[in-house]
């Protein structure tokens, strides 16, 4: 049976429903060095709801002070304009801002550091690393166009 985007749609969220709460627990533990060579918790407040969101991700470090996740779906929107957010990784909690990436030649050039570091991030997004390391810019394209993004944390 091939797998159509509902029933991927659903495995994602199953394995989302059963996987962040782990994935939280462990990261803000003792145990986080299991985890956080590729995983850090992004935490932030909702615009509209008002709600405190805290979700494990995969990530990439641009610099010492500056981080690098790509986000699907629609929660990155909360990210815009400069959000305040708080980063749990490597045991510690530091606080950010957030500049979020949508155009493709700046999200390219970020990409190709996030496909270098964690390669696992192209399954997740669909987007193929080319021989030279670069993303295939059609899977790019197509991942932007329907609502993937780059979201650099600049650390304070």
């Amino acid at each position: 049976m091939q797998a159509t985007p509902s029933t991927n749609q659903a495995s994602y969220r199953l394995i989302q429903a059963i996987f962040n709460p782990i994935a939280r627990t462990v990261l803000r533990s003792p145990l986080h060095g299991l985890l956080d060579s590729q995983l850090l918790v992004i935490s932030f407040t909702g615009r509209k709801s008002g709600k405190l969101y805290n979700i494990p991700i995969g990530y990439a470090r641009l610099d010492a002070d500056a981080l690098l996740i790509g986000v699907g779906g629609s929660w990155w929107k909360n990210l815009r304009g400069g959000a305040k957010v708080k980063v749990a990784l490597k045991g510690k909690v530091r606080s950010g801002m957030t500049e979020v990436v949508t155009g493709e030649e700046e999200a390219a050039d970020l990409y190709t550091h996030m496909l270098a570091q964690t390669p696992t991030q192209a399954r997740f997004a669909h987007i193929k690393a080319e021989a030279d390391g670069r993303p295939n810019r059609e899977d790019l394209r197509r991942a932007l166009q329907g609502g993937f993004a780059l979201v650099k944390i600049h650390l304070q």
